[in-house]
């Protein structure tokens, strides 16, 4: 799935949820700015990773923090949710060939796989306890889809 093909399935599926439409909204609504370009060619510089595409294109058009019902990390330099500061606080926790994309608000982490100074879209889990566990996503708007719209 490409950005056009996750904005289309987001209006349509997002328009009858009430977390993404009621007064409830405002704490499930995306807290850091979008993004541009620039600013993520400075983040990837300064973290020494390229993210995938997804993730940029994501961040460029919705910004980061609380998305319906994940909370995805920011590539906002000031922002509550920015990537960099996760990254540092958790070095301890968070292997160096992961590099996180969400925080499931229970101790854990969502990541991507760091190969070559690129994270690919070969998603983990790290739980609460270290143990890490490999995700079955497609893609990270598969992750997004199956997670954001959970209306349990």
């Amino acid at each position: 799935m490409n950005i056009q093909e996750f904005i289309t399935f987001h209006d349509l599926k997002s328009e009858n949820l009430k977390v993404f439409n009621s007064s409830e909204a405002q704490e499930f609504s995306s807290t850091d700015k979008r993004v541009t370009q620039d600013d993520i060619n400075i983040v990837e510089k300064n973290i020494g990773c390229k993210f995938p595409q997804n993730y940029k294109d994501f961040c460029i058009n919705y910004g980061g923090g609380y998305f319906g019902y994940i909370l995805i990390l920011s590539l906002d330099e000031d922002g509550e949710w920015f990537i960099g500061n996760i990254i540092k606080r958790f070095s301890h926790f968070i292997p160096k060939d992961l590099i996180p994309f969400a925080d499931d608000q229970a101790g854990g982490f969502y990541c991507f796989k760091v190969q070559n100074g690129e994270a690919i879209e070969d998603i983990y889990y790290i739980e609460s306890s270290g143990s890490i566990v490999r995700c079955r996503f497609n893609d990270f708007f598969d992750f997004v889809i199956t997670y954001a719209y959970n209306d349990v």
